[in-house]
């Protein structure tokens, strides 16, 4: 049982001016370095909520300007493509134009050979039957 007597008005005066002191000293600072405090971690959080938006922006301009260099690097490979293509055909028509020109020259060769072989095979005939007719005829 609580006893009201002398001593109660003094300890409850101590214990409202150790409350009174108390809030001073160290509740107020407290509570203003945990104010301080929720206000920076809510500064923070809507920094890094803003970052997070910047770096979502900034991943779509990366993913958008990727998406177009590989439709650059696409085309440009395509063009090259087709100009290897056309290229390789040309050499390919200019190869078998030259193959052509060089079987033609060589058919030509040939035949002119095989033309000058049955000329001196013709010549040789004709001396040899001149021979052998004069052997015959005693000539």
């Amino acid at each position: 049982m609580l006893d009201i007597n002398r001593f109660f008005f003094w300890h409850l005066a101590n214990f409202l001016i150790l409350i009174w002191l108390l809030n001073i000293i160290l509740f107020k600072p407290l509570f203003r370095i945990f104010e301080e405090r929720s206000k920076l971690i809510d500064g923070s959080l809507e920094s890094a909520k803003s970052l997070a938006k910047e770096k979502d922006e900034l991943m779509a301009q990366i993913d958008a300007k990727l998406a177009k260099a590989k439709e650059e690097a696409k085309s440009i490979n395509e063009t090259f493509r087709k100009e290897g293509s056309e290229i390789h055909k040309q050499a390919m028509e200019a190869a078998q134009k030259d193959a052509e020109e060089m079987n033609r020259k060589a058919k030509t060769e040939l035949e002119s050979s095989v033309q000058k072989a049955k000329d001196g095979l013709r010549k040789e005939i004709e001396a040899f039957s001149g021979k052998i007719v004069e052997k015959m005829l005693g000539v």
